[in-house]
């Protein structure tokens, strides 16, 4: 895929040409997003819109005073992207989770750490999205894989910490997937961080293991850094009638229920453990249809 950069009407430099360190703006110049970065056209905002098999994403000024609109074509989404819930209430089957994260985004979510632990396909990177939306939008929002992170990447993004995004929501967050995966020495750097988030920052970590015992390898005493996050834990009990409900209301929508009963979708995530992810794909590719 690619993007196609277009800019606004307005002009800057000399016979009408617009330039930013030697990136040429004008024209519906093809350039990645990454381009724009490095060639030092900071974004100010940016709002991503998912359209069918497009993804639109407005950057509304860049510090030049160039307006860019880039659109990035894409194949069409899949079911588990496009019905992704973007809100608390639209989360099925983990109430007690969403009532812990709404109480504290209500005493606010600055300056802390949040632990999200459950199985797989069960909401823990919906939740840590949604929770990231409510201090932060756009590039203020960075997930991160954990195995790939270094002590050389967490000293930079302590060091942009200190700086709010510009936006309706200016603060960061940062989501780091699979944080069981994380080394000794980024978990050493982390426990200090942690201890000093700044006040518009919050940072979020999401993993399939449950236990402080077995969360880190190499017998790694997890104790200290869960003492610094707030711990939100999945639930696995009486979640499949709420996951069912809200995966056959989605097959319907699609046209891929094939007339089937609740009943149905019940046992195909029985099949699946409750991996809601998993469930969609099989709905996907036709589980449901004949």
């Amino acid at each position: 895929s690619s993007d196609t950069v277009e800019t606004s009407r307005k002009r800057m430099g000399n016979n009408g040409r617009e330039r930013s360190q030697g990136l040429e703006a004008e024209g519906g110049r093809q350039c990645s997003r990454e381009g724009l970065e490095a060639a030092g056209a900071k974004i100010l905002s940016g709002i991503v819109e998912p359209r069918g098999g497009l993804e639109r994403i407005s950057f509304r000024r860049v510090i030049f005073g160039v307006q860019f609109t880039v659109t990035r074509r894409g194949n069409k989404m899949q079911l588990t992207e496009k019905y992704r819930p973007a809100k608390w209430e639209d989360v099925a089957g983990q109430s007690k989770a969403v009532a812990v994260l709404k109480a504290a985004s209500a005493r606010g979510l600055g300056g802390r750490s949040i632990f999200i632990s459950g199985k797989s396909g069960m909401g823990k990177t919906t939740l840590a999205r949604i929770a990231a939306n409510e201090i932060a939008e756009g590039f203020g929002i960075i997930e991160l894989d954990a195995g790939r992170l270094t002590v050389a990447r967490l000293r930079d993004i302590e060091a942009e910490m200190h700086y709010r995004c510009f936006g309706e929501r200016s603060g960061r967050a940062y989501i780091v997937n699979e944080c069981h995966g994380l080394k000794k020495d980024v978990i050493r750097e982390l426990l200090v961080i942690l201890e000093r988030l700044p006040s518009h920052v919050v940072m979020i970590f999401t993993t399939t293991i449950e236990g402080k015992e077995s969360l880190f390898e190499d017998n790694i005493d997890a104790s200290p850094f869960l003492s610094r996050s707030l711990p939100v834990a999945l639930a696995q009990r009486d979640v499949t009638p709420a996951l069912a409900s809200r995966a056959l209301e989605i097959a319907k929508a699609e046209g891929l229920d094939g007339g089937a009963e609740l009943s149905r979708v019940v046992k195909l995530l029985q099949e699946h453990r409750n991996n809601l992810r998993a469930v969609l794909q099989a709905i996907e590719a036709g589980a449901l249809i004949g």
